[in-house]
């Protein structure tokens, strides 16, 4: 499997993780902190990341993708951030516009969207045809 159609699920629980391998994915690989993301797109440096985040985990998360984002500029990832919902309009305007400054290709903000990372995977690997 090429690096480029390797998904990543960064999440607290595996509950995130295991929906997307049932809608979208074979087999992503789950982590639960950004930790350990390093090492693993040191060795799967295309791959794409789906990273949960709530408005309370503040900008750290945010700083360390972009820090990632340059030193593996083929890297891509979206955000699922369940708690925009509840945010006022324009906050919740604020901080899609902030997750997408931080290069998120894609801001979802509740599960039903989660099957529009399939069309966002499809177009960066297609399946061979």
């Amino acid at each position: 499997m090429p690096d480029s159609a390797i998904l990543i699920v960064v999440a607290p629980n595996a509950r995130l993780g295991s929906e997307i391998a049932v809608k979208v994915f074979a087999k992503p690989i789950q982590l639960r902190s950004l930790v350990t993301l390093r090492k693993k797109l040191e060795e799967h440096p295309a791959a794409f990341l789906l990273l949960e985040w709530n408005s309370a985990d503040g900008e750290t998360p945010l700083r360390t993708l972009s820090i990632l984002k340059r030193d593996f500029p083929s890297f891509r990832f979206a955000v699922f951030c369940p708690d925009l919902p509840e945010q006022t309009t324009t906050e919740a305007e604020t901080i899609r516009f902030l997750l997408l400054e931080s290069g998120a290709v894609a801001v979802f903000a509740n599960r039903r969207e989660l099957a529009n990372l399939s069309g966002i995977l499809q177009k960066r690997h297609p399946e061979p045809g």
